[in-house]
């Protein structure tokens, strides 16, 4: 599990959950996590590609030789806990989708929030 944080620069409304979730997009062969923040959210995502067998060059904390074949995201701020979110898990190593775990939250600048992700081999 890999932590980063966040620093809230923007002042919110309210604080609640604005989605969470997992999705398959369409693409093509790359591992990525990216945590950002606009005026009023918060979000975190991480994103594989089965068919990829990852490398030490891939970065991401990934073990090299192997094929994901799930991740997961968290997100912590103040008394907000996501959990882990978890993307689809891919059936086959073949599988040469875009996966990706995606979780947000209404931000709130007066707490610092950190993040995180993970992720699940074949």
């Amino acid at each position: 599990m890999f932590k980063t944080k966040l620093v809230a620069t923007s002042l919110a409304l309210a604080i609640g959950v604005v989605g969470v979730g997992g999705s398959l997009v369409s693409g093509m062969g790359f591992f990525n996590f990216s945590s950002y923040t606009n005026n009023f959210t918060l979000t975190v995502s991480a994103s594989f590609t089965p068919s990829v067998v990852t490398t030490s060059s891939h970065g991401f904390g990934l073990t090299p030789g192997k094929n994901v074949k799930q991740a997961y995201v968290w997100l912590k701020e103040g008394n907000y806990d996501s959990g882990r979110v978890y993307s689809p898990t891919a059936k086959n190593t073949s599988d040469s989708n875009l996966y990706e775990a995606v979780t947000s939250k209404v931000n709130n600048p007066f707490s610092t929030a950190t993040s995180g992700y993970g992720w699940i081999y074949f």
